[in-house]
């Protein structure tokens, strides 16, 4: 993933099985954060994807679509 056109100081951070997310800032090294509920990985999806609310069914499982088809990598334009 090339981060030329991406936001480094606001990216989204999720957990697609929690319905959680939170606003995070990337750094160079990998990033190994914990969903606070169920201690899974949160997934760096960038910040152009809109993340639904949590009550929206049919949006977090268009979400763990992009996901899991990486999708949501093809931000960058180079």
């Amino acid at each position: 993933m090339c981060l030329c056109t991406q936001n480094t100081n606001g990216i989204n951070l999720v957990c697609c099985n929690c319905k959680y997310s939170r606003k995070g800032i990337r750094t160079s090294q990998k990033q190994l954060e914990k969903c606070p509920k169920c201690q899974n990985e949160l997934i760096d999806i960038g910040s152009k994807i809109e993340i639904p609310k949590k009550r929206d069914k049919k949006g977090w499982n268009k979400l763990n679509e992009l996901i899991q088809t990486n999708e949501y990598f093809s931000v960058c334009q180079c």
